[in-house]
């Protein structure tokens, strides 16, 4: 029985075989087609045999395809990861780089008063002669502000998301500490007392005293930081007519792990409160990579921007120190104290290192004094003997030695640096006493500039 394209199925089909048919006749119909117009007419054999053809002609382009769309798939897939791996990292990158936002105050505190504008009321001041402190010549108020204000160093600490002040009073004595060893030896222990500035409550008498004593307050003392996330923030939290009137900066960054520290770690802002995994080890570390996400969430206003960095830069911390220092205006004496936990050289020399990135500020103050340890660098051994021949026969050699676990440690050594006739000189230092920055300079008199104030 022969059947033509486009026909109806024989009625004793049952209407499965029916729709079946009507199947094939639709998938072969365009096939056909031309073979109908010349032949006429089709068999149902033809036709099925035809397209039994044409399926394993395409089940043969897909064997032989499958060899290359497999490894295109996955290039097409890994590429996509790669791509959105990197826009991640980018992205994450510049969210560090991110600054916070920077608040401006609506009036200042101290004269000369701002001109005002038509629709606001103009402000005046008043001399406050009912005052008889006030009425003193104003020689004589800046000697008593003086010694309100003392002469001890003060440290400035982000904890907790806001920056905190103290003062430091020493308290030297000798302990004998035989319970500790075998033999008696004595050391010297340090203990280091704080006690508070209490200066807010004079700023907050009236507004003459505040502007008298503010100009003085960051012109005489001499403000220490231990950790770079503590100097960030002091630098961005004060208003530019303060920061320009800094004099005095000390950076102890100084090994934690020595018997006396100034600040403990558990003093130090925690992950929990940043959400910094990484914020404890780059406090501690100078040239760690710059992030200024914990900024973003400090408890403190922030009145001058942080300095401004690209993704491709790769800033650290170490940078935006030194940006901030040689912006310092006012600032006249500098000291350093870098240890090798967490100054790390980098494959360059100590001058690259500090004196590039300070130049402006070390060719402008008249103080500058700095200490800096690293690992000396050992002359190299001799060359290791030459491998034997391979029909060599070696003898039977000893035992190799034990292997030490505790490796004894890399001696460090330490260069004190000074600011003489506008170079810095150079010169190592043996004894420890001398990696002791003093107060507030080792050169003259004790306090030769506080008169200047």
């Amino acid at each position: 029985m022969s059947l033509v394209v486009g026909d109806a199925p024989p009625s004793r089909r049952t209407p499965f075989r029916r729709l079946i048919w009507h199947f094939r006749n639709y998938r072969t119909n365009c096939d056909a087609e031309s073979v109908t117009t010349i032949s006429g007419s089709l068999s149902y054999e033809e036709i099925d045999r035809a397209w039994r053809r044409k399926r394993r002609m395409i089940a043969g382009v897909k064997v032989l395809a499958f060899p290359i769309l497999i490894p295109w798939k996955l290039y097409r897939e890994v590429k996509w990861r790669v791509m959105r791996s990197e826009w991640y990292d980018r992205k994450l990158k510049e969210n560090k780089l991110k600054r916070p936002k920077v608040v401006e105050r609506k009036r200042a505190l101290s004269p000369p008063l701002e001109e005002t504008s038509l629709w606001e009321r103009k402000r005046k001041t008043k001399q406050q002669e009912q005052c008889l402190l006030l009425r003193l010549p104003f020689e004589l108020r800046l000697m008593i502000w003086e010694q309100v204000l003392g002469e001890c160093e003060v440290y400035v600490l982000l904890k907790e998301g806001r920056l905190t002040s103290f003062r430091l009073e020493d308290e030297t004595e000798e302990v004998d500490l035989r319970w500790y060893a075998d033999d008696v030896s004595r050391f010297r222990i340090v203990r280091l007392r704080r006690s508070r500035i209490d200066v807010v409550p004079l700023l907050q008498t009236c507004r003459l005293i505040y502007s008298e004593v503010t100009d003085l307050l960051y012109r005489r003392l001499q403000f220490s930081f231990c950790d770079v996330y503590s100097f960030l923030a002091f630098s961005a939290a004060l208003v530019p007519k303060h920061f320009d009137a800094i004099q005095h900066i000390y950076m102890a960054f100084q090994n934690t792990n020595r018997e006396v520290r100034v600040v403990d770690n558990s003093e130090l802002s925690h992950d929990n409160l940043f959400g910094e995994q990484c914020y404890w080890h780059s406090a501690h570390r100078i040239r760690a990579r710059l992030n200024y996400r914990p900024f973003r969430k400090l408890k403190t206003k922030l009145y001058r921007p942080l300095p401004k960095y690209k993704v491709g830069d790769n800033a650290t911390t170490w940078d935006a120190i030194c940006t901030i220092l040689n912006e310092m205006a006012g600032l006249k004496s500098l000291k350093m104290v870098l240890s090798k936990s967490r100054f790390n050289l980098r494959g360059t020399t100590i001058d690259e290192a500090i004196y590039g990135p300070l130049r402006k500020a070390i060719e402008r103050v008249d103080y500058f004094d700095v200490v800096v340890e690293w690992h000396p660098s050992f002359p190299p051994g001799p060359p290791p003997p030459p491998p034997p021949p391979l029909l060599f026969v070696a003898p039977l050699a000893p035992p190799p030695p034990p292997v030490i676990m505790h490796q004894p440690p890399v001696p460090i050594e330490s260069a004190r640096g000074r600011l003489i006739d506008g170079e810095i000189q150079w010169r190592s230092v043996s004894d420890d006493r001398e990696l002791i920055l003093d107060f507030p300079s080792d050169s003259g008199s004790e306090y030769s500039w506080l008169s200047e104030a």
